[in-house]
């Protein structure tokens, strides 16, 4: 099974456009810029193909909406019929960084925690989100059965150390909603316009205990660690809209490139197929931007361009290229790598949540795929 992002991407059934690889030629054209070069051979035409090799960032605008694409196709196909809002804590980090390192690698051990105690089927897809004070939550879609709201926040409470509503001091709210400079009394004026229905069947609350749970609510507005919620998908609800609307509001994050993640069997196999590019044997490959490779070699030829971005030659090149720079073809130049980029960064194992406080933790093995 090829994944779902390749190296290449799988050329669709569109006709070719033509066109001369001159460097004026590219202005009408978009690609990634950080992107590398592959000359391979069309086991359809057996002729060579000169494929972009993308960056696959969301930092890059390219890359970013391709992406999008295929995660909206791959989610209305995998028909989750939940969805579910886990928030952070702000409070128990030093930075928003902190917060999304320490709890994102907690979802996939939170769903691990979740089969174990109900016995049912639960597949997730994750999209961050930042809230307004840079702080992380998570959206998921999900595909379960009925899943106990209590059990869902208690176990992500133990996960995270994120405290209910009602154990958090109105001292320490209200100095978080000073320190992180909310207007605190227009958040208050709103929440009256809507206040809370009364319980019939509790007594009346006091009006310490009024004050205390609108200072707690507009605490919770403000940093983004409310309550979790969940609710189900159904005919009015699409999956689809949700998905790009949250991930299209996320381009860019500077601390993190992961902004998606899903489980092992989330998307259906047959869709992952559709994705899948031919196989195709690679002659080339070479660190120059594709424009940059044609320009050099086939400034006087005719190459057709598909709808992925992949240039189809007559023959391979033979001879001298031509002395061009990335700026002749209208693209930004690179910076100098002064060291080797860290490792990407993969969690495999997790502790066992549900074992005694004096036993030993337990590593357990779990899959989190991620675009």
């Amino acid at each position: 099974m090829k994944d779902v992002i390749g190296d290449i991407d799988r050329p669709l059934e569109q006709p070719l456009r033509y066109l001369v690889p001159h460097p004026a030629t590219w202005r009408d054209y978009s690609c990634c810029p950080w992107a590398k070069t592959v000359i391979a051979i069309d086991p359809e035409t057996d002729t060579p193909v000169v494929c972009p090799v993308t960056c696959k960032r969301w930092g890059c605008e390219y890359c970013a909406v391709r992406k999008i694409r295929k995660l909206a196709f791959l989610t209305n196909g995998a028909a989750p019929n939940r969805w579910i809002r886990l928030g952070v804590q702000p409070r128990n980090y030093q930075s928003p960084r902190q917060a999304w390192e320490q709890t994102s690698p907690m979802i996939p051990e939170w769903r691990r925690i979740m089969k174990k105690k109900l016995g049912c089927e639960l597949e997730y897809l994750r999209v961050t989100e930042l809230h307004r004070s840079g702080y992380p939550h998570y959206h998921a879609l999900l595909r379960s059965s009925f899943l106990p709201v209590a059990i869902v926040n208690q176990t992500w409470a133990d996960l995270t150390a994120l405290p209910f509503p009602k154990d958090i001091p109105i001292e320490a709210a209200a100095h978080d909603l000073g320190t992180r400079r909310y207007d605190v009394k227009k958040l208050l004026a709103e929440i009256d316009r809507k206040p809370p229905k009364p319980d019939p069947n509790k007594p009346k609350p006091t009006p310490d205990q009024i004050k205390a749970a609108r200072i707690r609510r507009a605490w919770n507005d403000c940093t983004g660690s409310a309550f979790n919620y969940i609710a189900k998908i159904d005919s009015s609800f699409s999956s689809f809209r949700y998905l790009v609307k949250y991930l299209t509001k996320l381009h860019r994050i500077e601390w993190t490139e992961r902004h998606v993640s899903y489980s092992r069997d989330f998307f259906r196999a047959e869709d992952r197929e559709k994705l899948a590019f031919p196989e195709r044997s690679i002659v080339e490959r070479s660190d120059e931007h594709p424009w940059l490779y044609l320009s050099r070699r086939y400034d006087r030829d005719t190459v057709g361009a598909d709808d992925n971005g992949c240039y189809h030659l007559n023959q391979l090149f033979c001879g001298t290229p031509k002395d061009m720079d990335r700026s002749d073809v209208g693209l930004p130049f690179l910076p100098e790598k002064t060291e080797p980029p860290p490792p990407p960064k993969r969690q495999t194992s997790a502790f066992d949540a549900d074992g005694p406080a004096d036993a030993e933790l337990h590593a357990t093995s779990y899959y989190d795929g991620d675009f």
